[in-house]
């Protein structure tokens, strides 16, 4: 049988309830991969098991096994046993459409291309959202390349990256992402695609876009994250800033506004998550970006999106006197509508939304309300930049 000639790398960590599916969706792909690398990275569970069984009817599962490290140690390992042209990467409670790989590869070939990029499903309990990159569908090389690499993140506005820096909804040529891979800090635990796929992408010489989806990334909703947990993240945050800025400095002279983007990814990934002591390490101050704000203040909050969500428990925690908390839609039992500041006395209203399309929407909503503007905080580049370079 045709094989393409592709490894695919599963870090294997605890992953018995859905192991069998993703190894079945990767073993039915129109044209199979050549190696499918499984990496048991210390599981105590029945995932070797699993392992173990298909590596007795499979030929082509191999079975790498270490002490757990984690997801970054997990790919090097299997990275290290790859001896085909390309590279895959998957994770253990994922799957993908069995035309994947036949697709990405064909690309990968046809082009001589270091990165091919496809879409992803993002499925839910209840609902599937496919996700797909802003950049337009097609090859990507000298000048048009040059120009993604300065727009991977917006730099005058906060929103949506224009490419994501995902390692499994991609192909690799293994010589070239071996030492990107290779080289990334192990206590990076949070954001290690990020500490990949970036630095990769500034050196790749040929990238495809699809604009197609194949991967099916699973959200299943953590538990709340003890002190423990909470201190390696911080570790792991800090370790990936630190190593990102000594991959993207020395490209200042190649692409100018290099540091600005890493700005606008660590202002991102810190209030998305409400990573909140990382944000003080970002700025000095959570609220820093949105100006002075005095204890004493009466605040109005709009949004009760994500971000708006935790920025609310952020300032209940510390003290702050929200009088009013509204957004379009009320999906949390204190959030009213906006109409509700008509007849509420505040001093500051804060925008609790990152995205600027939807702050645009916002700020049209606030003047018909006759809110006014000298009352309204909101993040902008600015404020950031001031906030973290002063």
């Amino acid at each position: 049988m045709e094989k393409l000639p592709l490894s695919v790398i599963i870090p294997v960590y605890n992953a018995a309830p859905y192991l069998r599916f993703c190894l079945d969706s990767i073993l039915g792909q129109t044209i199979p991969a050549e190696v499918i690398i499984c990496v048991d990275d210390g599981s105590t569970d029945e995932s070797l098991d699993i392992l173990q069984e298909y590596a007795s009817i499979w030929e082509s599962v191999h079975i790498v096994r270490k002490k757990n490290g984690g997801q970054t140690s997990a790919r090097k390992a299997g990275l290290a046993a790859v001896r085909t042209l390309y590279t895959a990467f998957v994770d253990a409670d994922d799957w993908i459409e069995p035309q994947m790989y036949e697709e990405l590869v064909a690309e990968a070939v046809g082009h001589n291309a270091d990165i091919v990029s496809s879409g992803y499903f993002l499925d839910h309990e209840h609902r599937q959202d496919i996700i797909v990159n802003a950049v337009a569908p097609g090859v990507y090389e000298g000048v048009a390349l040059h120009k993604l690499k300065q727009a991977i993140f917006p730099v005058d506005e906060l929103g949506d990256w224009r490419y994501d820096l995902l390692l499994w909804n991609k192909v690799f040529r293994t010589d070239f992402i071996r030492p990107f891979q290779k080289e990334v800090d192990e206590r990076i635990r949070v954001g290690e695609d990020n500490a990949v796929v970036w630095p990769a992408l500034l050196h790749a010489g040929c990238v495809v876009e699809t604009g197609r989806a194949y991967y099916h990334y699973c959200w299943r909703p953590g538990s709340v994250m003890n002190d423990e947990e909470m201190q390696e993240g911080r570790v792991s945050f800090t370790a990936l800033r630190e190593y990102l800025a000594t991959k993207i400095r020395p490209l200042c002279h190649h692409i100018p506004n290099i540091m600005d983007q890493l700005l606008v990814f660590d202002t991102q990934s810190v209030y998305s998550a409400g990573r909140w002591n990382e944000c003080e390490t970002l700025f000095g101050d959570v609220l820093r970006p949105f100006g002075n704000i005095p204890r004493e203040a009466k605040i109005a909050l709009y949004g009760a999106g994500g971000f708006g969500r935790k920025l609310k428990v952020y300032l209940d925690a510390h003290g702050y006197n929200v009088v009013a908390w509204v957004d379009q839609v009320q999906n949390c039992d204190d959030v009213r509508r906006p109409s509700m500041l008509l007849r509420t006395s505040y001093d500051i209203l804060l925008i609790g939304v990152l995205k600027n399309d939807a702050v645009h929407g916002i700020l049209l909503r606030l003047d018909a309300l006759c809110v006014p503007a000298e009352k309204i905080r909101r993040i902008t580049m600015e404020g950031i930049r001031e906030a973290a370079y002063e």
